[in-house]
C-alpha cells in the first residue's frame, strides 16, 4: 500500500508533463497560424514587367513599360503613384536623378490608343491583378543634353509602401 501510495505522485506528475508538452505544441501551432494571418493582411504588391518599349518623338523619348501588379494578401490595396526614375550623367559630367510621372495622355503618342495605361489611382483587390501600360514622358529639356545612364520604375501603394524595381532594356519603336 505503501508503494501504491508513492507511485501515484508520480503517474500524476507523467501525466501533468506530458499534458504540458502537448499544451505547449498546441498553442505554437497556433502562433504559427495566427502569424501567418498577421502577414498575410500586411499589404503588399508583386510587380511583374511583361515588355518595356520606348519612342523617339521629336526631342522627347517616351517610355512605356506593361506589366501587372498581384495582391496576394487579405488587405485590399491600390497603386496611388507611379514614376520613372532616371539616372543621367549632366554635360558637367555629374550624376543626376530625376523623377519623372506616369502619364496616361502618352498613349496617344505612343499607340494611337491601343494600349490601356493606368489610371491613377488602381485598385487591386485582395487575391487580385490588374495590368496596364505605364508611360513616361523623357525630354530632353529634363536631361538638359544629359546622357541617359539608367531608369528604375517606383511605384507606391495606398499603405505608403514604396516598390522599385529594375525594367531591363526597352526595344525602340520607331515609326515606318
Amino acid at each position: 500500500m505503501d508503494i501504491l501510495i508513492a507511485i501515484i505522485p508520480v503517474i500524476a506528475a507523467i501525466v501533468s508533463i506530458w499534458s504540458a508538452i502537448v499544451s505547449a505544441r498546441a498553442a505554437n501551432r497556433s502562433l504559427t497560424i495566427s502569424e501567418q494571418q498577421e502577414s498575410r493582411r500586411q499589404p503588399f504588391l508583386n510587380l511583374y514587367l511583361f515588355k518595356g518599349y520606348y519612342k523617339q518623338v521629336k526631342l522627347d523619348r517616351i517610355f512605356a513599360f506593361s506589366m501587372s501588379a498581384s495582391n496576394a494578401r487579405d488587405t485590399d490595396n491600390a497603386i496611388v503613384h507611379l514614376e520613372l526614375e532616371v539616372s543621367y550623367v549632366s554635360t558637367q559630367n555629374i550624376c543626376m536623378k530625376v523623377k519623372v510621372p506616369h502619364d496616361m495622355s502618352l498613349v496617344k503618342d505612343f499607340s494611337e490608343g491601343e494600349i490601356k495605361p493606368f489610371g491613377l489611382p488602381t485598385p487591386v483587390l485582395s487575391h487580385q491583378a490588374v495590368a496596364g501600360w505605364a508611360l513616361f514622358n523623357v525630354s530632353e529639356a529634363l536631361l538638359n543634353k544629359g546622357v541617359l545612364d539608367g531608369y528604375r520604375i517606383v511605384l507606391t501603394d495606398t499603405h505608403g509602401i514604396v516598390t522599385v524595381f529594375d525594367p531591363g532594356i526597352p526595344r525602340e519603336i520607331k515609326n515606318v
